[in-house]
C-alpha cells in the first residue's frame, strides 16, 4: 500500500510539474506572423463605438496573413493570452487620410430606383470585380448626387480595446 501511495504522490508530482511547463510554454506564447489569434476588441472612434465582437463573439484571424489594418496588425503583436491594451491608431495606420480624388458626381438616375438619397447614407457599391466596399453621400442636388468613395473610417484615429483570447 505504502508502494502505490509513494508511486500515485510522485506520479502527481510529474504530472503537476509537465502541467506547470506547458502553461509556462503557452504563456510565452505571442502573436506573431503566421500564428492564429482569437480576440475580443471594441472599436471608438471620436468618442462613440463603432464595432466590437460583443455580438457575434470573438474575432480570430491568422496573424500577418489577414487584411487588417496595418496600425492594428503592429498594435498587437508581442501580446500573450489573456493580455489586454489599448490602442490608438493615427489614419496612416487605419484607413488613411481622406483622398479629395475620391469624390464623384453621379447622374441622381445612376441610383436604384428604390435607394431614397440623403446625405450621410452608406450605399454599397461594388467593383468591376464583383467585391463590394462603402460609399457615402454627402450631398443631394436635385439631378446630381455627391458620392466619396473614401472609406468611413478615413482620416479618423482608431481607438481599440483589446483582449487576446487565445493563440495557436
Amino acid at each position: 500500500m505504502k508502494r502505490f501511495f509513494l508511486a500515485f504522490f510522485a506520479g502527481a508530482i510529474l504530472l503537476s510539474m509537465i502541467s506547470s511547463v506547458t502553461f509556462a510554454e503557452e504563456k510565452n506564447v505571442t502573436v506573431q506572423e503566421g500564428k492564429t489569434v482569437t480576440i475580443d476588441y471594441v472599436l471608438t472612434v471620436e468618442g462613440k463605438e463603432v464595432d466590437s465582437t460583443k455580438a457575434n463573439g470573438p474575432m480570430k484571424y491568422v496573424h500577418g496573413k489577414s487584411s487588417l489594418i496595418p496600425g492594428f496588425t503592429k498594435g498587437i503583436e508581442g501580446m500573450s493570452v489573456g493580455d489586454e491594451k489599448k490602442i490608438e491608431i493615427s489614419p496612416e495606420g487605419g484607413y488613411g487620410d481622406i483622398n479629395p480624388e475620391a469624390f464623384r458626381t453621379v447622374n441622381r438616375t445612376e441610383l436604384p430606383e428604390e435607394v431614397e438619397p440623403a446625405v450621410g447614407a452608406v450605399l454599397e457599391a461594388r467593383t468591376k470585380d464583383n467585391k463590394s466596399f462603402p460609399v457615402t453621400i454627402i450631398e443631394v442636388k436635385e439631378d446630381v448626387i455627391v458620392l466619396d468613395y473614401n472609406h468611413p473610417l478615413a482620416g479618423k484615429t482608431l481607438n481599440f480595446n483589446v483582449k487576446v483570447r487565445a493563440i495557436d
